[in-house]
């Protein structure tokens, strides 16, 4: 009974949206915050709805 939610949405999507990170000019950023950049740049390239909506690099 736990399966029938996920199931259900399957083949759902969302709309495609754009995600902007800001952050103060001129300043290095520290270390974690360009991780996580870099994290969140790679493995959400790795998404689907990345590819189907031709917004990959």
């Amino acid at each position: 009974m736990g399966d029938t939610g996920a199931m259900a949405m399957d083949d759902w999507q969302g709309e495609p949206i754009a995600l902007h990170i800001v952050t103060p000019p001129g300043l290095r950023r520290p270390a974690r915050v360009q991780r996580l950049i870099d994290y969140l740049a790679e493995r959400l390239q790795r998404e689907p709805w990345v590819a189907a909506a031709g917004i990959a690099d």
